[in-house]
């Protein structure tokens, strides 16, 4: 008997659909993937940073509030530090004081989420403390004195700001 090609193809189906439906015996690949476990990447540690700039004195002296040594520092993506420099030499009367300008008009510091950050004056020992989220006990509002000279600070006034990561208190 001469098999034609309709009878041809209607073996292999039914060999096919015989093949489809036995189990299997082992070996063999299946088509069922295994179970997956969601992964999470771990946050990426904090890094410490800073920022510097200057301030210039006219005889002797800063220019005050209204004037030009006062910083708008942007500190990350949601940190600000807004002071200006004022004083003289003579005495050692130089201070600097928070800024309230727009849009931070009564907050004139803010650490950025998860940081610490202090200003220090550079070649003296003259630094705040550390902080976080406010200097003043009501508000950072503008002229707000956070930091007083011990010593005359130079003509040309470097200052830094450091910021690092808050470390969890242990228990």
């Amino acid at each position: 008997m001469r098999l034609t090609p309709l009878m041809t193809a209607a073996a292999v189906g039914a060999l096919l659909t015989a093949a489809a439906c036995t189990p299997s015996t082992g070996g063999g690949s299946s088509t069922t993937a295994p179970p997956t476990t969601p992964t999470t990447e771990a946050p990426q540690p904090l890094e410490p940073f800073e920022v510097s700039g200057t301030a210039d004195k006219t005889v002797g002296c800063f220019s005050g509030l209204l004037g030009d040594d006062n910083q708008e520092v942007n500190l990350g993506s949601d940190g600000w530090w807004n002071f200006g420099f004022q004083g003289c030499s003579l005495g050692a009367t130089e201070t600097v004081a928070l800024l309230g300008v727009a849009p931070h008009v009564a907050d004139g510091f803010k650490a950025p989420t998860g940081y610490e950050c202090k200003l220090a004056i550079a070649g003296t020992s003259d630094e705040t403390p550390w902080y976080t989220n406010q200097i003043g006990s009501t508000a950072d509002t503008g002229g707000k004195v956070f930091l007083s000279s011990s010593s005359a600070w130079p003509n040309t006034t470097t200052w830094t700001i450091t910021c690092r990561p808050l470390t969890p208190i242990p228990m």
